[in-house]
């Protein structure tokens, strides 16, 4: 049976079966500091300057033939039992991550060696987002909240850090707003133990105890929901134009407000959807994900859920998506406004990590299509080659 090594060297170079790479992810897997000698290897590898393997004809031709058999692995997986699906799920993801491990080392190499050409022109690079939020209690009082504290947990009248340190007494509250701002993200454990993701430009309303008939929220951008199941007492979701009943579920809300529709997609359970103006329902399973406009009807279509809630990852996938729609993301996540010009159909397939550099992105993106960048201040704009 081939080791670690060899099935490695297999992975980069394309020449891996569905097993061998199944296998190889089980070594990392079950080894205590897998992840770490899993990253020792690929900055070996990116380290190996007189190598191909930082050639840019490399570097995408050994993304285009793993993508293949990466894709193959999650749906084959996808088509047997919903709990290996999960787990395939994690395993693309950290996979994905790998490939930007590369990916992004191009890009860096690309963007600060003068003998190449740059695609991106900056003065100043524009860091990520952080773990950044602020709760708003009855009386308007407002907390910023510990970027290093993990998230938030709801204990009865009490709010406090995921560590245990106590935040503050909302006894005499009824609701409370947790509140993302561009360039931030969040997590909170609500009241009866419902987790939420909250990405950048969001918010979520709740109350300090959920009453005994329902649960309910409301939601405005994008939250992703794990919702505690509880028999005898459905989980409300309510945002622009539709309202969502379930009793124990996972799914994401797109409600941001600049897209002209709200989005919501199921990666687990069932939820029921209505439409706030029209009365319209529908029940989604796994995978389904329905747009709401607002005078319009509910359509709805199966999806690739990675794509949908790899931002919770700490990635973007997106595969064919136009480049106008990316854009957006980028502005909530770097609080910057973006200009594609004459480029916002161009489409994007690509793996983005959350936690790189504006400049570090935007490199990535121009070795896959036609367009480099121009960075002002807080202002991007896309031109052509």
């Amino acid at each position: 049976m081939e080791n670690k090594s060899t099935l490695f060297e297999r992975y980069l170079s394309g020449d891996i079966s569905r097993e061998e790479l199944q296998r190889l992810l089980s070594f990392f897997e079950e080894e205590t500091n897998g992840e770490t000698e899993l990253d020792d290897r690929i900055r070996q590898v990116l380290d190996d300057r007189d190598s191909d393997s930082t050639d840019p004809d490399y570097i995408s031709s050994m993304l285009e033939r793993n993508a293949t058999k990466l894709n193959a692995v999650v749906r084959q997986e996808e088509k047997e039992v919903k709990k290996v699906y999960r787990l395939s799920q994690q395993q693309w993801l950290r996979i994905a991550a790998v490939f930007l491990c590369v990916l992004v080392g191009l890009g860096y190499w690309r963007f600060y060696d003068s003998s190449s050409d740059l695609s991106v022109a900056t003065a100043v690079d524009i860091a990520p987002g952080t773990d950044r939020a602020v709760l708003i209690l009855d009386d308007d009082r407002t907390i910023v909240l510990d970027s290093s504290a993990l998230g938030i947990v709801n204990k009865e009248d009490v709010v406090q850090y995921a560590d245990g340190t106590l935040l503050a007494a909302v006894g005499n509250s009824e609701r409370l707003i947790l509140r993302t701002p561009k360039g931030g993200q969040f997590r909170v454990s609500l009241p009866d133990g419902t987790q939420a993701w909250l990405n950048a430009d969001s918010e979520i309303s709740y109350p300090v105890v959920f009453d005994n008939k329902e649960r309910k929220l409301s939601v405005r951008g994008e939250v992703y929901l794990e919702v505690a199941k509880e028999r005898n007492r459905p989980f409300i979701v309510e945002s622009d134009n539709q309202r969502i009943e379930v009793l124990g579920t996972h799914f994401n809300v797109n409600a941001y407000r600049d897209n002209g529709r709200v989005i919501t997609t199921l990666s687990e359970g069932s939820v029921r959807v209505t439409h706030a103006q029209t009365g319209e329902e529908l029940v989604l399973k796994p995978g389904d994900q329905v747009q709401i406009a607002p005078q319009g009807r509910m359509k709805v279509q199966q999806v690739d859920i990675t794509e949908i809630v790899s931002w919770k990852e700490g990635l973007y996938v997106v595969h064919d998506q136009e480049l106008g729609l990316f854009a957006k993301q980028l502005e909530r996540w770097y609080d910057v406004d973006v200009d594609m010009s004459t480029f916002n159909r161009q489409k994007l397939s690509a793996v983005i990590p959350r936690d790189a550099t504006l400049a570090t992105v935007l490199d990535a993106i121009a070795l896959k299509t036609d367009v480099q960048f121009r960075i002002e201040g807080r202002r991007v704009t896309a031109v052509k080659k």
